[in-house]
């Protein structure tokens, strides 16, 4: 075995003397208790945690709608707003529900018509309704060449969470 030199006997004492300066309050600080005033702090940042989760939950609750309840509402709030500017609802149709990612999307098809105008007013109507629906998609052609009338169709839809594996198991016998 060789010995060690001058030099790197000094330099592994120095090594020793980092470690034991820097290493020991930290691995002291491990060991150690967390105080009653952390443990009191840390119970007050969960509580407040949880009172933040709660309130996105009821969020998400006002911005979600079922099957069941989003052909009633669009139906109302596309007619609400037909009638307000003048155009009329000739046709509404539920489609079929569609799962895009998180979420389950249910949609309804409407064909609406009346002037250009009438048409606009009935968009900015739906624009500026605070409700869970959306529209997603218009599409507006010409009715009739001579006049101004036109057609839209307007796909309005509601979303919900897709339910988790774990919640269709629990469904299914």
């Amino acid at each position: 075995m060789r010995l060690l030199t001058r030099r790197e006997q000094v330099l592994i004492g120095l090594c020793a003397l980092v470690l034991a300066a820097v290493g020991l309050p930290q691995a002291s600080r491990l060991w150690s208790a967390p105080a009653p005033a952390g443990a009191a702090t840390l119970s007050r940042r969960q509580a407040e945690l949880e009172r933040r989760v709660g309130s996105l939950q009821d969020s998400v609750a006002a911005l979600t709608t079922t099957r069941e309840q989003t052909v009633p509402r669009a139906l109302a709030l596309v007619q609400r707003a037909a009638a307000k500017a003048g155009a009329q609802v000739e046709l509404a149709r539920p489609l079929r529900d569609m799962r895009t990612g998180a979420l389950t999307r249910h949609a309804v098809q409407f064909t609406v018509t009346g002037s250009f105008p009438q048409v606009v007013d009935l968009l900015a109507a739906l624009a500026s309704e605070k409700t869970s629906l959306v529209v997603e998609r218009v599409e507006i052609s010409a009715a009739d060449e001579a006049s101004d009338r036109v057609q839209a169709q307007l796909r309005v839809a509601g979303y919900e969470p897709a339910p988790t594996p774990a919640q269709q198991s629990r469904r299914s016998p």
